[in-house]
């Protein structure tokens, strides 16, 4: 059936006119062909409120731009700590605030994915990966060779937070270069990972490499297991700033984790200190406030100012 036969339908079934506002939810709606000219009608004709979701981004592109002034884009990021803590029903009173590393901790497991925080399924997470990696990547995309695909989002995982060289990516898959850039592309457009530009000037950010970073740590430690405390803590002190479009400083091969476009540095240290030379450049580097998230607390903190 189409979305206009559905409606119809339901129209039917629960004896509303057309006159009558109805609110429609649409699970993945790319799954349908032609869906932009279907909502596109629904919106135009009736009295209707319209939610359409998609894990893709490359698939709510709307090349003929049917919904242009219909539509408002909302990017469902994981869930926060304070979110983590509600959908598992956990309640730290003041007295027992010491719990919250424990919790913070197990929250750096598991990540943000609701299904699974709800469940602690973890198949739930691998099967997710690999949804997302066949259907929106190597089928969307006529992809034969699968098995770099897959390869290639392993080698992401384990290189989070860090600068990716797309030659070595390249040599170590054994592809061209324009393929690797090609397959990060897709990579963004599914939300599986994010990338960073170096702070600078035009030509320095197009021709320094660019930091990655896992859409969710749960499904970055499937891949790499729970270990490196350190990189998974900068990566959701990422998600946390992503709304304030990060970069990352680099000078003489000394890096510090972010500036935001509102000139705020961030260094994440996980329980950890700079080391003299990154001092000397997180103090060299002009910005209007400089913050060092030195574990949970500087973290939670950090969270509620942004909020």
């Amino acid at each position: 059936m189409s979305i206009e036969e559905i409606l119809t339908a339901y129209r039917k079934l629960h004896k509303l006119s057309s006159k009558e506002k109805i609110y429609l939810f649409l699970d993945e709606v790319t799954a349908k062909k032609e869906y932009q000219q279907a909502l596109k009608n629904l919106y135009d004709l009736e009295d209707i409120k319209i939610y359409a979701s998609s894990s893709s981004a490359s698939l709510l592109r709307d090349k003929n731009a049917y919904l242009t002034g219909r539509q408002r884009l909302v990017e469902v990021m994981p869930l926060n700590f304070d979110e983590y803590l509600q959908f598992k029903e956990i309640h730290i009173k003041k007295a027992d605030g010491y719990l919250k590393e424990s919790y913070f901790e197990q929250y750096m497991n598991d990540g943000g994915m609701p299904e699974y925080v709800l469940t602690g399924d973890i198949s739930y997470l691998q099967n997710l990966i690999d949804n997302i990696i066949y259907k929106d990547i190597i089928a969307y995309h006529n992809i034969r060779s699968e098995s770099v695909v897959k390869d290639f989002f392993k080698l992401l995982m384990e290189r989070s937070g860090k600068q990716l060289s797309l030659n070595k990516m390249a040599k170590i898959l054994d592809v061209g270069v324009d393929t690797v850039r090609r397959y990060l592309s897709y990579f963004e457009d599914t939300y599986l990972i994010y990338t960073v530009e170096k702070h600078g000037k035009l030509n320095e950010r197009i021709k320094n490499p660019k930091k990655i970073y896992a859409g969710d740590v749960g499904l970055k430690n499937v891949v790499t297991g729970f270990r490196d405390k350190g990189a998974i803590f900068e990566n959701l002190l990422f998600l946390s700033l992503k709304p304030y479009h990060p970069a990352y400083v680099y000078e003489d091969g000394i890096e510090i984790d972010f500036i935001t476009e509102n000139n705020i540095l961030i260094e994440a240290k996980y329980n950890s200190t700079l080391n003299e030379k990154q001092q000397k450049l997180f103090e060299a580097t002009k910005a209007e406030k400089k913050i060092v998230i030195d574990g949970y607390k500087a973290f939670l903190d950090l969270q509620k100012e942004l909020s």
